[in-house]
């Protein structure tokens, strides 16, 4: 029996191209990850971005031990309207669990869902691999639904050039979330384009006592995640540093308004976002 890596890198991942966006996951997780997020959004709910994440290079909370997202192994669906700590009835219908449950039911009790789990570690968003499943078992389920990781999704073609390095629609030029650089990776230029322009314009016109010098350059430099960190510290997240847009921080972007009119699925934001003790 093979034992999965408790961490892989994001080069390991297979990117999955789900309604709206990328998840990047464990290649031998791929086709159940891609049927899970698919029939989400097509019996429970349109999948929400930015609010949907898959591979994240950390740990659960403040501990050493790697999270689930580390390994690839887990997936969050709308984050921003199913946060951490709120009972699954609170955010779901009962007829949406009841979809959950069927979706999961596919996948002989191999992927366990946040939102069974006991306040207050409930996780409505939250969808992982269960402790102690091998290598074996899960190639025996994803064999049921192709079997084969999807061929990596390319990058978005860029914007129209605007200034050299030009990389893209989002915050790393990667894809379409708001998720922006890597929690411990250098800030720099090559982390710009629409989105950071649009995220800037935002700040600016919402929070004028302290980005009103914020310059409308769209790139995520050491002005914006400056900003980016006092508003996190102002909205109650004094753990941000600016540099990573992830869950909670997109969340209370959200409750700012940012995008909020796009779908009807991006505007029912329930709070912040936590990460939860067992991710």
């Amino acid at each position: 029996m093979t034992v999965l890596p408790a961490r892989i890198t994001r080069a390991q991942c297979a990117d999955l191209a789900v309604p709206g966006g990328v998840l990047p996951v464990a290649p031998a997780l791929a086709p159940i990850f891609l049927d899970l997020a698919t029939r989400y959004h097509e019996t429970v709910e349109p999948l929400q971005w930015p609010g949907c994440w898959g591979w994240a290079d950390r740990n659960i909370g403040k501990t050493t031990k790697p999270s689930k997202h580390w390994a690839g192994q887990a997936i969050d669906l709308c984050a921003p309207q199913h946060p951490q700590g709120v009972p699954a009835l609170r955010t779901f219908s009962r007829a949406e669990i009841t979809a959950i449950g069927a979706i999961l039911a596919r996948y002989d009790g191999i992927i366990e869902w946040g939102g069974t789990w006991d306040l207050p570690d409930t996780d409505g968003m939250h969808y992982q691999l269960r402790d102690g499943v091998t290598l074996e078992q899960v190639l025996a389920v994803a064999s049921r639904f192709g079997g084969q990781p999807p061929a990596p999704v390319p990058a978005p073609a860029p914007p129209a050039p605007a200034g050299p390095g030009w990389t893209g629609p989002d915050l790393t030029g990667a894809g379409p979330s708001l998720r922006g650089q890597a929690a411990g990776q250098p800030q720099g230029p090559q982390s710009n384009g629409p989105r950071v322009a649009r995220l800037q314009e935002f700040l600016r016109s919402e929070y004028s006592l302290y980005a009103k010098h914020l310059v409308l350059d769209g790139w995520y430099g050491p002005q914006t995640a400056g900003v980016l960190d006092e508003f996190a510290r102002r909205s109650g997240i004094p753990e941000s540093d600016g540099l990573n847009i992830g869950p909670k921080l997109a969340a209370a972007l959200h409750r700012a308004g940012l995008e909020r009119g796009l779908s009807a699925a991006r505007a029912g934001v329930l709070g912040h976002v936590t990460r939860g003790a067992r991710r």
